[in-house]
């Protein structure tokens, strides 16, 4: 049998101030668009079944005219059946938008801890969808039907350092477990996999993102497709305290040339006389769909020309105690500088 796993779609998000409106706005329909991208390869694959382990969409945004335009695409796959938990981002209750809309008979969304059988397959698909009160060292018994392929789906952490934690041992007879919840493509054990969100949601999401797509017979078979609209790209550039602000607008632009399309951020490290003005004075042309500028630099100076100046002060008396530390004594420097500026 031959199915796809994805998770973690979070469809409605909103960014919070993380992006320019228009930014992030562009970015919410990407999200729907990248959805709509797989089911149409499930559909073009004729794949057997579609996994989508938790957190579909952000409950806090999501509305009922949202929740309609999922069903219509989800509905689009007449003969694949599609089964569905949901995460701690869109969790199960008597509001649920889950229960406001109609899905097709082939659509499958596990209210809570439950089972489905498709005879015609083989298959059992077990899942756990969250609920407010839902206890992972507690919920994971499940009835494994010989003779089936049992799979399971469930939105959570394996790593014990989350504060959704699973312990792997309890459900490791599985021949597939579909996770959900890491937003970093992961392969835990041999049978079981996170697929990773399919479009970065920040810059901490960097790298490819996809879907997983798997073959179940004798052995497993995972591969992952790259599914991603736009990538987010995070750059430390160097900055040479000699160079002159036109080669430093070229060495970015060198750098961002092949990420136009792309989210990107610009991380100025090193040394600069006036960083402030340096960042006012990078210029960027508007055929970059995105880019942002975090300014690390710090302010260039003279040790002997400052010493000099400030003998006769505490600027002078730290340089005289510090001078054979020269990380220290720039971090005391710059301090006591902004100090002075304050003042």
């Amino acid at each position: 049998m031959k199915f796809i796993h994805t998770a973690d779609l979070h469809l409605g998000r909103f960014y919070k101030g993380e992006l320019p409106l228009e930014i992030a706005k562009i970015r919410r329909e990407e999200l729907w668009k990248n959805f709509e991208n797989i089911v149409k390869y499930a559909s073009e694959k004729n794949v057997d079944f579609l996994l989508i382990s938790g957190d579909i969409y952000e409950r806090e945004y999501f509305t009922l005219d949202d929740m309609n335009r999922f069903a219509s695409i989800i509905n689009t796959l007449e003969d694949i059946k599609v089964f569905i938990i949901a995460g701690n981002h869109d969790y199960i209750d008597k509001n649920t938008l889950y229960n406001k809309v109609r899905f097709n008979k082939n659509i499958y969304i596990f209210k809570s801890k439950e089972y489905f059988d498709i005879d015609e397959l083989k298959l059992r698909v077990h899942g756990i969808s969250w609920d407010r009160d839902i206890d992972f060292s507690k919920d994971l018994d499940f009835e494994i039907k010989d003779d089936y392929k049992n799979i399971l789906l469930i939105h959570g952490s394996v790593s014990g350092k989350d504060y959704f934690p699973i312990d792997l041992d309890k459900i490791k007879n599985f021949d597939y477990i579909a996770l959900g919840h890491i937003h970093l493509r992961e392969k835990v054990k041999e049978n079981a996999y996170y697929p990773g969100s399919p479009e970065g949601l920040n810059f901490k999401e960097v790298g490819e993102r996809g879907f997983l797509e798997i073959h179940l017979k004798d052995k497993l078979d995972v591969k992952f497709t790259n599914n991603q609209i736009r990538k987010y790209n995070v750059f430390n550039i160097e900055i040479n305290k000699k160079e002159s602000i036109l080669e430093i607008n070229n060495k970015i632009k060198d750098i961002l040339s092949s990420y136009k399309k792309d989210l990107n951020r610009i991380i100025l490290v090193g040394e600069y006389e006036n960083p402030k003005y340096l960042e006012n004075s990078i210029l960027l042309d508007s055929e970059y769909f995105y880019t942002e500028i975090i300014n690390e630099l710090s302010k260039s100076y003279s040790i002997e020309d400052l010493y000099l100046e400030n003998k006769e002060n505490i600027i002078g008396k730290v340089i005289e105690d510090l001078s054979e530390d020269r990380e220290a004594l720039n971090i005391a420097i710059e301090a006591l500088m902004e100090a002075q500026n304050e003042n």
